[in-house]
């Protein structure tokens, strides 16, 4: 099936790093919306972020409770691997960390990548 026009216009969160226990987690951010997105969950990040330059902020989620103190780099466009602004988000690598940061992400208006179904809250 192939993925429809308005699909392809989405800003999308996936891991980029395996499933599982491990002592880092990347989470990729990817899309129009990257900044915006970013805004909500990592409000310690400047508006004027450095592009390639990792910051540690502290990523919430919508309650503003946090989640987790990670690196955020964004690869602003066309200067990616996506070709749209991107962002690597490193964190803890605990899968209750990372689900966490993922449920954030899409509250804050992150498609899912294909495949992933957060577990319920």
């Amino acid at each position: 099936m192939r993925p429809s026009s308005e699909s392809l216009l989405d800003t999308i969160a996936a891991l980029a790093t395996p499933l599982g226990r491990s002592a880092i987690a990347v989470v990729r951010l990817s899309g129009d919306r990257t900044r915006s997105i970013l805004a909500a969950i990592a409000p310690q990040l400047p508006r004027d972020a450095e592009p390639r330059r990792p910051h540690l902020v502290t990523l919430v989620d919508g309650a503003g409770d946090a989640i987790d103190r990670g690196l955020v780099t964004l690869f602003a466009a066309p200067a990616s691997y996506t070709g749209e602004d991107l962002a690597e988000i490193s964190v803890h690598g605990s899968p209750a960390v990372v689900e966490e940061l993922l449920r954030a992400l899409i509250a804050a208006g992150a498609r899912p990548a294909a495949g992933f179904r957060p577990p319920p809250a």
